[in-house]
């Protein structure tokens, strides 16, 4: 396991600080097309994994709706659930 040095843990350190100073101004400086660009970039829909928990009862039918994707129910101790199942 590699230890890093003080003088790379500071530079990481002020690294960080200066990010956390700059970055609020420049996110307030971003119009909605920025964003959109940045996300568009950044985010893959097709590699997203959307994880809904609730009341099965009480949204499974408008999530179907959605079809967003196939719909995977797991019980609470993360085994599979027959989709017939309410």
């Amino acid at each position: 396991m590699e230890v890093p040095d003080a003088d790379r843990i500071h530079t990481q350190a002020r690294g960080e600080r200066i990010h956390q100073q700059t970055s609020p101004g420049r996110y307030r400086a971003m119009t909605q097309a920025d964003a959109q660009a940045a996300a568009r970039e950044i985010v893959r829909a097709d590699d997203l994994v959307w994880v809904v928990v609730g009341d099965r009862a009480a949204i499974e039918k408008d999530l179907r709706e959605l079809n967003l994707a196939p719909i995977e129910v797991w019980d609470v101790n993360g085994r599979p659930v027959s989709a017939q199942q309410p």
